[in-house]
């Protein structure tokens, strides 16, 4: 394991150029993580959390003027 993330709470993390290779993200929070933007080859991806779609909508959400 390079680096160790386990349970790290990256929600939100603009991760465009990051390299994760070989990381442990282990139950990490990926929330609204643009995960396209990063390599994650070999990357431990065991029980992580990715984006709630509600929670999502609701956090970006604008009313009507």
């Amino acid at each position: 394991v390079k680096t160790n993330l386990s349970y790290s709470d990256l929600a939100w993390a603009e991760v465009g150029g990051a390299d994760f290779t070989g990381a442990d993200l282990t139950g990490a929070n990926l929330h609204a993580v643009r995960e396209g933007e990063a390599v994650w080859e070999g990357a431990e991806l065991r029980k992580v959390r990715k984006t709630d779609l509600s929670k999502l909508e609701a956090e970006t959400f604008k009313p009507l003027k």
